[in-house]
């Protein structure tokens, strides 16, 4: 019963977050010097290659279902992949999201 007022609740809090949306007016930022707008490009490409990267360190496969679907299709059971944290992981706890905060 409280997951449904929940859910109610949600909805209609959405409701009117969407009736009173409104567009933001002008440039929100620029960066107008090309060494900026360099970084900022370089900063959006090591992000998404962080997380590409990242998704086949911890078996890309496997992390969108890939593999289980794929086990499925041809009747094999799909077995549990061990736990590990490689490369990036003894340093930062989730490179992963490290990756999205750069390209995003």
């Amino acid at each position: 019963m409280l997951s449904r007022i929940f859910i109610f609740l949600y909805g209609v809090v959405c409701y009117l977050l969407f009736w009173q949306w409104r567009p933001l007016s002008g440039i929100v930022w620029d960066v107008s010097q090309p060494a900026g707008r360099f970084v900022l490009r370089a900063l959006f490409a090591t992000g998404w290659l962080i997380v590409l990267t990242i998704t086949f360190l911890i078996n890309h496969f496997d992390l969108f279902g890939l593999r289980q679907v794929y086990l499925h299709l041809v009747g094999r059971r799909c077995a549990p992949i061990s736990f590990k944290t490689p490369g990036p992981y003894q340093y930062v706890r989730h490179p992963l999201y490290v990756g999205w905060l750069f390209a995003f």
